[in-house]
């Protein structure tokens, strides 16, 4: 007895609505190939799997970096070796995130000033077992989601960066430099060695960028003049300085404590052969700040004590200067824009001020 033909294929039944160009108004009946539907679903299981080595890769590059590991060499163990290098990296990575952030109920690190989607968390809290488990279910599912949204965002701004900020070849030049110098140099990681090298509280040199994108949407809203000149407290890498220089053709200027930062800073600034460009290594407190008409500021992980000095600080600035703080407004002056805009942590509350004559 001969064996059927059909019996060998899948049929599907698919409504014609789904196919309005055929003109067909009955239901259409398809026949397909076993193999054939096998081998779409092992197309579409080996998408979703490369979706998901971007996003793990992605997720571990910025988890070691914020842990002050090499964020490169555990994404390439990572992506490359899933199977042995993800548990290898989930041991033996720094065990930070073992609190529950009060404000918003996601992870947040342990004594750290900062956390991860709510940046005003202050101190460690206990909470009631109940509530506990609650707290952990629903942060792990908003942690997830917004990592997921976070890490989306970041690929989208990162390539409008290139196509439509960086457009010239100054620009170009300065980005490809900065990546240079810091390629498989964590920022994260030296700004924690300077901790322990100067005895510091942990945790008091957090490292966060932020990207050209947010601030050409800050600084566009400025009326920014030509005799205006740029300080950024704080200036990490240097990139914001080096971008306000270029950018808007100012002159600016960038007070870092870290010395590693301060130096490779200096070297950037003279293979770019910028003019008008300063950076100061010292303490952002003992510097004169009276030449400065726009003052940028990253209070986010500044403790309490040090957030006050550096607001009363900025008192002495001029008539008529401005102020961009990131987190937190500054009390005695007046707050003339606010904004939320996207940092290398995540979204953030961006705060404009103005200094007028008393």
């Amino acid at each position: 007895m001969q064996k059927s033909p059909d019996r060998d294929r899948l049929s599907i039944w698919i409504p014609t609505y789904l196919f309005p160009y055929l003109g067909m108004r009955a239901v259409t009946f398809i026949k397909m190939d076993k193999m054939l539907i096998i081998e779409i679903i092992k197309y579409l299981l080996y998408a979703f799997y490369m979706i998901f080595l971007y996003f793990l890769g992605l997720w571990v590059f910025q988890d070691a970096d914020r842990r002050g590991l090499n964020g490169y060499y555990w994404c390439i163990v990572c992506v490359f070796f899933p199977l042995g290098g993800i548990p290898i990296y989930l041991i033996l990575r720094p065990k930070n995130i073992i609190k529950i952030c009060p404000d918003c109920e996601t992870l947040a690190e342990k004594d750290s000033v900062l956390c991860y989607y709510c940046p005003h968390n202050q101190e460690r809290q206990k909470l009631p077992f109940r509530r506990y488990i609650t707290a952990l279910i629903s942060g792990l599912l908003y942690s997830a989601w917004m990592t997921i949204k976070y890490f989306c965002f970041l690929s989208y701004n990162g390539l409008y960066e290139e196509i439509f900020i960086l457009s010239t070849r100054k620009l170009r030049k300065m980005n490809s430099l900065l990546k240079s110098h810091y390629f498989l140099k964590s920022p994260v990681r030296i700004a924690r060695k300077t901790e322990n090298e100067f005895s510091m509280p942990s945790f008091s040199l957090t490292y966060g960028e932020t990207p050209y994108s947010t601030a050409l949407h800050i600084l566009k809203h400025l009326n920014i003049k030509k005799d205006d000149i740029f300080f950024d407290i704080g200036s990490g890498t240097g990139h914001l300085v080096f971008f306000v220089n270029i950018y808007f053709n100012i002159p600016s200027l960038g007070i870092e404590l870290v010395p590693f930062f301060a130096e490779k800073s200096k070297i950037i600034a003279k293979e770019l052969a910028l003019q008008y460009v300063e950076f100061i290594e010292g303490d952002f407190l003992k510097e004169d700040l009276s030449r400065g008409t726009i003052f940028y500021l990253n209070c986010l992980a500044l403790n309490r004590d040090l957030r006050e000095k550096l607001f009363e600080k900025i008192k002495s600035i001029r008539d008529g200067s401005k102020a961009i703080s990131i987190g937190f407004p500054i009390p005695h002056l007046d707050i003339t824009k606010k904004y939320t805009c996207f940092f290398s942590w995540g979204w953030e509350n961006v705060y404009i001020h103005e200094k007028y004559s008393d």
